[in-house]
């Protein structure tokens, strides 16, 4: 046997196809591929200034462990640096005009998608440097897997 059998054999048992046909495949999805699917969803948006990005999740962290809620960081997004570009990822231009005529010089906005943090009315407490700028219409990028 030849290396180049066991190759052969391999990806037919992989499943895998000829990198032609792979790749015209590829090509034809790449738009799916890279930008998922856009879902509609209200996004809470706080603000204040820090220091750096760590320090914000640590004030965030510390805010919500006083009134007792969890949250996951993958659904925290802080945004220092480009925030108009970092921002449009979110929301429409009119949307992130408006957050940050909200933030009124504050160097950091936070998004948080809907979990526990966003479900407390009370959150965040006044006696934190977080402060609400309210809901917002946006929308996040899901690959498929996460769709119900």
């Amino acid at each position: 046997m030849n290396g180049n059998f066991r190759a052969k054999s391999r990806s037919r048992v992989l499943g895998l196809q000829s990198a032609r046909y792979w790749s015209a495949r590829v090509l034809r999805n790449w738009e799916w591929i890279v930008s998922g699917f856009r879902v509609p969803v209200l996004l809470t948006v706080l603000s204040g200034s820090f220091q750096s990005q760590p320090h914000a999740f640590t004030v965030l962290k510390d805010a919500a462990d006083a009134f007792g809620l969890d949250f996951d960081m993958a659904d925290v997004d802080v945004i220092r640096e480009a925030p108009e570009v970092r921002l449009a990822h979110y929301f429409r231009p009119q949307i992130v005009a408006r957050i940050q005529d909200l933030q009124k010089g504050e160097n950091t906005a936070i998004v948080l998608r809907p979990s526990g943090l966003t479900v407390d009315p009370r959150f965040p407490p006044e006696d934190t440097p977080l402060r609400l700028l309210g809901k917002f219409a946006g929308s996040l990028i899901e690959p498929p897997e996460f769709l119900p």
